[in-house]
């Protein structure tokens, strides 16, 4: 597939290409994932307005996009237990978002995402969710917005409402996890309706995920 993104820039397979030179291989960055395909090619058709197509392909540039690392609380893999991945995206505040995330993560070919979802209220659609039943295999709702989530996933996949105690909800989403799952949390809402920010939530889903707690459903 060829993604075009301007005059001079193109996705094509793995690769990140100028002018349709090869710039990059996207499998050596942690940047393959399709919606940070689009953001480096399109930060790359930017440079070009100021920057002569020849300067891109130091290697001082390209090790730069190489070795280009992520925020913390986007996709950020912090345990690995039991054969379970357990991955914070609590950056993820709105529906596109989760479905991005979704789509970055590896498809086995059946649902194998537990994931975490709730948490401030700000009036979004959350209807786009349940069109996600092939990735997802059940979700834990919590916080304030875990009830208008319920009613836009309908029966698309299993879920369970566990209120106001996100200790609960990750104990919950645990014991549905088996070896081979991800466990996401990608909430799909603001956090202040438990937390200071999503900084703070992201951190709690790391230390129970670094702690071990609850048990697994094997």
């Amino acid at each position: 597939m060829t993604l075009p993104v301007g005059r001079r820039v193109t996705v094509e397979g793995h690769e990140l290409l100028v002018d349709g030179k090869p710039l990059v291989d996207l499998t050596e960055t942690r940047l393959d994932a399709p919606h940070n395909r689009e953001n480096l090619a399109a930060a790359v058709e930017l440079v070009l307005r100021v920057v002569p197509a020849g300067q891109l392909f130091a290697p001082e540039f390209t090790r730069a996009v190489e070795t280009f690392a992520p925020g913390r609380h986007r996709l950020e893999t912090v345990a690995v237990r039991h054969g379970i991945t357990f991955i914070n995206d609590s950056k993820a505040t709105n529906p596109a978002s989760v479905i991005a995330a979704l789509n970055s993560l590896p498809d086995p070919g059946s649902p194998n995402i537990v994931i975490l979802l709730g948490g401030l209220d700000k009036g979004m659609d959350f209807s786009s969710l349940a069109s996600q039943a092939h990735r997802i295999k059940f979700a834990a709702l919590f916080g304030e917005c875990r009830a208008r989530i319920a009613a836009a996933i309908g029966d698309a996949f299993p879920a369970a409402d566990c209120g106001n105690d996100f200790r609960l909800a990750f104990d919950t989403a645990l014991k549905n996890a088996v070896p081979g799952d991800i466990m996401l949390l990608s909430p799909a809402c603001a956090s202040m309706d438990m937390f200071k920010d999503y900084k703070e939530r992201g951190d709690r889903f790391t230390e129970l995920a670094r702690a071990g707690s609850g048990s697994t459903g094997r």
